[in-house]
């Protein structure tokens, strides 16, 4: 099997950190559904082909997004409108695929830590 690929964000965009971070998603949700089938499991082990399936939806893309989102948490975009966008990002992340313990106050805290113009 080829290896998955490495992920190496430099000179990426904010279009290419939103490509990326939506296609993962989609790809690590669509292995939580085939994984979620009654026919992946024998008693409560995953079969073989769910399993693989398991380890790149739960292993891969979930690693993959954590990367994405400690870069997002480090770059700045110079263009107001980009960098807006890239806190929107980490706001979808830590909302609603990032620890579920995070509590609302402190989400937006980060995002207002994060944001490049002041608070109105």
């Amino acid at each position: 099997m080829t290896a998955l690929p490495t992920l190496n964000t430099i000179g990426w965009s904010i279009d290419s950190f939103e490509l990326a971070f939506d296609g993962l998603r989609q790809i690590a949700d669509a292995g939580t559904w085939l994984t979620n089938q009654p026919r992946a499991t024998r008693g409560f082990d995953y079969l073989p082909g769910a399993d693989f399936i398991a380890e790149i939806g739960e292993g891969w893309c979930s690693d993959r997004l954590q990367e994405i989102i400690e870069q997002l948490e480090v770059i700045r975009f110079e263009d107001p409108a980009h960098d807006e966008r890239r806190v929107l990002l980490l706001v979808t992340y830590y909302s609603s695929h990032g620890s579920a313990s995070e509590p609302l106050a402190k989400i937006i805290q980060m995002a207002l830590g994060q944001s490049v113009r002041p608070a109105a």
